[in-house]
């Protein structure tokens, strides 16, 4: 689905990505970007021929990954033609020079995407993900610094104002602990001007409003809570423990030096919905209702410095 960017905002100059943030985005300057679909499908069916297995189980983790990477392609290809339009430029650098780190990386489809087109990329997971030494070499031999760092440390492994584009593509609602000191830190590894690409399911989206009706909840089940801890399942980080409506992404990121410069709410394209036959009551409310789609997409970017003192406390972990 396309994107609906805020229109007449001005280009953002600082030390960070010049990017024009207007609805007329130019396409990318001296960078020629394979099509989206055809570096998804490329990287896709590299990691399909040669499984990662994340948490070394040897049960069957191929075949769980593929149908991961089935459901998620769509997005993928979404998300890459976004990152094109939002990283094209009036006056581009060379991709080398652009710092991009993606938190929650996963099997690393973006980072790879990014890598492939000659941006400077950082994957971040957690240490049961990144530490796989089959992912790590892959990352390797395409380049990318893999970082294995867990969110609830509060401390993000970088130098101030080192990144100018920083991708958290549904990782937010993962985090069973408050995340203002995860914000925060974003804030802080972000060069003045950088971007933030932010997406995370939305809590008041028709099919969270058709559970609740149901007398379902919209949380997590206590038989996920049994299934995260087996890790023949590979759900230790799996589970929804938050997940967010516009008011709380605003919320979130204003008091914390970011202006939200697009958001809009997004589902899968229609004919992806007809091909598998799951269109359903929820997404046709949501092709009439946006705000009832199921994920919210936020760009942001540092406009300040955050100067929140939080305190730390074993409670809070």
């Amino acid at each position: 689905m396309a994107a609906h960017p805020e229109k007449g905002l001005p280009a953002r100059h600082g030390r960070g990505l010049m990017l024009p943030m207007s609805a007329a985005l130019k396409p990318a300057g001296k960078t020629s970007w394979p099509p989206a679909h055809e570096l998804v499908r490329e990287i896709v069916s590299e990691i399909n021929a040669d499984p990662v297995d994340l948490l070394s189980t040897g049960l069957g983790a191929g075949a769980g990954e593929r149908r991961y990477l089935e459901m998620l392609s769509p997005q993928y290809v979404r998300t890459l033609k976004e990152l094109e339009q939002i990283l094209a430029q009036r006056s581009p650098p060379e991709p080398s020079t652009i710092r991009v780190l993606e938190i929650g990386s996963f099997l690393g489809v973006l980072c790879f995407a990014l890598r492939k087109v000659g941006f400077q990329v950082t994957a971040q997971d957690i240490p049961e993900f990144q530490n796989n030494p089959r992912l790590r070499e892959r990352y390797r031999r395409a380049g990318i610094e893999c970082v294995a760092a867990n969110l609830k440390r509060r401390q993000l492994p970088y130098p101030d104002a080192h990144f100018d584009f920083v991708i958290m593509c549904e990782t937010l609602e993962h985090l069973n602990f408050n995340p203002l000191p995860v914000i925060k830190q974003i804030n802080r590894v972000l060069k003045p001007g950088g971007l933030l690409y932010l997406t995370v399911p939305n809590q008041l989206s028709a099919g969270n409003r058709l559970k609740l009706l149901r007398g379902e909840t919209i949380q997590a089940s206590v038989e996920q809570f049994y299934q995260q801890l087996d890790l023949r399942l590979n759900m230790i980080v799996g589970l929804h423990w938050r997940e967010y409506s516009k008011a709380d992404l605003f919320a979130l990121l204003g008091p914390m030096g970011f202006a939200i410069r697009r958001h809009y709410f997004y589902q899968e394209d229609k004919t992806y919905r007809y091909r598998r036959l799951k269109f359903s009551f929820k997404d046709l409310l949501g092709e009439f209702f946006p705000s009832l789609r199921p994920i919210n997409v936020v760009l942001a970017e540092k406009v300040a410095e955050d100067r929140h003192e939080f305190d730390e406390t074993d409670a809070l972990n």
